[in-house]
């Protein structure tokens, strides 16, 4: 059981990025605005059903060097988030 539980911590990513609210980003450098889609595949072939846009933004913000994100819309097919990077 414990092997078990070890491999599935071994799945998860881990980025350097704060989720937070704007009031804390409001001295910090604004980077962009970053949004992504969940990659479905071909609908008519063969379907994907993977809901990965929240992991995707996440990833590209972490690439980015940035600090911290703000989400503006985090929906199971689609993510979009303001980007920010705090000194401190």
């Amino acid at each position: 059981m414990l092997f078990l539980f070890v491999l599935m911590l071994g799945c998860v990513e881990h980025y350097r990025v704060a989720v937070t609210v704007d009031p804390m980003v409001q001295n910090c450098t604004c980077l962009g605005y970053l949004s992504e889609i969940s990659d479905m595949g071909a609908p008519q072939i063969n379907p994907k059903f993977t809901y990965d846009a929240q992991e995707r933004v996440l990833r590209k913000a972490d690439m980015m060097n940035a600090t911290h994100l703000v989400w503006i819309g985090d929906y199971p097919f689609a993510a979009a988030a303001m980007i920010y990077r705090c000194s401190n």
